[in-house]
């Protein structure tokens, strides 16, 4: 059953997903700037150094930037599987087998994200995988699927698999239950005083021969 629940999703196709990454990419250009703000001022005061290059030809600053729009991506899809720009086109991640954690994704975000921006073949790979799937998603094993839809082509798949389940069984209750309810006829009150009635009268009758034989 959780096979055929996950091939009933309806995953997101290219351009979906490429509309989400472009306001994503927006918004997460705005908190690296509100990141990296206060070190940019402290440079523009006298601290040169924060200007000059930290990691090859990327200063302090910059890094710092890129951290902060990173935190963005990471922080969000952990705590509510989405973000702002997919949450606009009701899409979400998910994980093949359920398993959700901290470091998934953030090897999702950091490395699987420079991967697939390599010649951008990464994410061309979305329209020609099964489940429309980038190299970041491979790497990680998630899926991003519309929220709340099912692929209405697997649906006639789904009720045959659950035909024998619990519905079933609820309604063989509910039928045997109702005929129990008809089948079923009250007693007339006071039936037992009548026969016991019978029973005193029968015997007295008895009683009264066996006088008169004496």
């Amino acid at each position: 059953m959780p096979d055929l629940m996950e091939n009933n999703r309806v995953y997101a196709g290219f351009f979906p997903r490429l509309v989400a990454y472009a306001i994503d990419s927006l918004i997460g250009f705005i908190v690296g700037g509100i990141v990296k703000m206060p070190f940019a001022i402290a440079a523009g005061v006298g601290l040169t150094a924060l200007k000059s290059n930290f990691i090859f030809q990327h200063s302090f600053i910059d890094v710092v930037g890129y951290i902060g729009m990173v935190s963005y991506f990471v922080l969000i899809t952990y705590f509510a599987h989405t973000t702002l720009g997919k949450m606009l086109l009701r899409l979400q991640v998910i994980t093949k087998d359920g398993d959700w954690t901290f470091i998934n994704i953030l090897y999702r975000e950091t490395i699987g994200r420079f991967l697939s921006g390599i010649l951008f073949v990464g994410y061309i790979a979305i329209i020609a995988t099964e489940k429309n799937q980038g190299f970041h998603d491979m790497l990680s094993d998630t899926c991003v699927v519309y929220k709340d839809m099912i692929n209405a082509a697997r649906k006639t798949e789904l009720r045959p698999a659950m035909a024998d389940g619990p519905v079933m069984e609820m309604e063989q209750t509910v039928m045997s239950g109702s005929m129990v309810q008809e089948t079923v006829v009250p007693e007339p009150v006071g039936q037992e005083n009548v026969v016991s009635q019978e029973n005193v009268v029968s015997q007295e009758a008895v009683i009264t021969e066996s006088e008169i034989n004496e």
